[in-house]
């Protein structure tokens, strides 16, 4: 009963969440690319004066307490993904034949909705795990890449 209050929680938070972390991956992906590009095209200017180092200082600040959000955000969604498998791997390992029968079949519903791990999504499009972050990071520096092959 405990674990399905728990499911039904993160159900709630994740219906009330989810179109938030999407906006929150979209707009870390673009910031990061768009941010990225700039600070390594100042980099590489020539011209290099105070305002200009004030600049990428401000924005490798507001990139860093970006991407800090991200993952942790990743971190935590990974963390539920986790238990939740953890709770699956415990019901399958338990000695169900040892219980008394009216236990035994209560098993059966938390094993059938354990099957399936629960994670914390962004849109109900991905889920938010370290994986993902990583992808956003793959993704993003690809994108700075590009953008730093068209300037040339």
């Amino acid at each position: 009963m405990y674990h399905l209050r728990l499911i039904r929680f993160a159900d709630n938070i994740e219906n009330t969440f989810s179109l938030m972390m999407f906006g929150l991956v979209l707009y870390f992906c673009s910031t990061f690319c768009l941010a990225g590009f700039l600070f390594l095209t100042m980099i590489t200017d020539r011209e290099i004066n105070g305002a200009s180092v004030l600049q990428a200082c401000y924005l490798a600040f507001s990139v860093f307490t970006l991407f800090t959000y991200t993952f942790l955000y990743c971190g935590a969604g990974e963390l539920v993904t986790g238990q939740c498998e953890a709770v699956y791997r415990a019901i399958c390992d338990l000695e169900w034949y040892k219980l008394e029968s009216r236990k035994a079949r209560n098993l059966i519903l938390l094993m059938a909705r354990a099957n399936k791990p629960f994670c914390i999504s962004t849109g109900k499009i991905f889920p938010l795990t370290m994986a993902t972050f990583c992808s956003l990071l793959k993704t993003s520096g690809g994108y700075i890449s590009f953008l730093l092959a068209k300037g040339s």
